[in-house]
């Protein structure tokens, strides 16, 4: 493998698992503070409630629900809810080491021997893998790209990987929601708004 495959072949693996790492801390944050947020809404929901006391039924009922639904999901990871932790620090950990791996290659002659680069790159990405931990609470994902995007230091990937806004830093769950807000948004205003609803009704010959 010559240099510049070495060093994006660093590179990739480097946002694999500052990835990973920034997914359990995520899921670590939002299991710990969700009791906190669940006991505010309720307080919110208590509140509106005496406020309104025509919605209190329609409010106690909709957060008894809500608030028991999201308990149980929860639940599954509060038993085991600090490997998560520790994983993201031995995650972090291995990306520290790419960090200086990707350093050292890069300070390296082009015509260099880089076995043993190479060697302990795998020994890294050997261990990460046996790490991975795929079970991960819902929405983690956006947050750790928040985390990885907005808070790390990501600028000795994005030197070979070249981040796009939209293709690396947007979640694909983030996109979908983006693509249904919008078709909602259009369908509404086609309905609501006169002129857009004679138009389309034209268009598509509805009575």
């Amino acid at each position: 493998m010559n240099k510049n495959d070495l060093l994006k072949t660093i590179a990739q693996g480097g946002y694999r698992i500052a990835y990973a790492a920034n997914l359990n801390f995520s899921t670590y944050d939002m299991v710990v503070k969700a009791p906190g947020l669940i006991s505010f809404f309720t307080i919110v929901a208590g509140i509106l409630g005496i406020g309104w006391p025509q919605l209190a039924p329609q409010w106690v009922s909709a957060m008894v629900l809500i608030v028991g639904i999201i308990s149980i999901y929860i639940e599954k990871f509060t038993t085991d809810i600090e490997s998560y932790k520790n994983r993201g620090i031995k995650n972090t950990g291995y990306l520290n080491k790419l960090k200086e791996l990707y350093l050292d290659t890069k300070n390296m002659d082009n015509n260099a021997d880089f076995q043993a680069i190479e060697e302990k790159y795998m020994a890294i990405e050997q261990e990460f893998n046996n790490l991975s931990q795929p079970d991960q609470i819902l929405f983690a994902n956006w947050l750790a790209h928040f985390k990885l995007f907005c808070e790390k230091d990501v600028s000795w990937m994005d030197e070979q990987l070249k981040f796009n806004w939209w293709k690396d830093k947007i979640p694909q769950t983030g996109k979908f929601a983006i693509f249904m807000i919008i078709i909602i948004v259009a369908i509404y205003y086609c309905v609501k708004v006169p002129c857009l609803n004679t138009f389309f009704k034209n268009i598509f010959y509805i009575n």
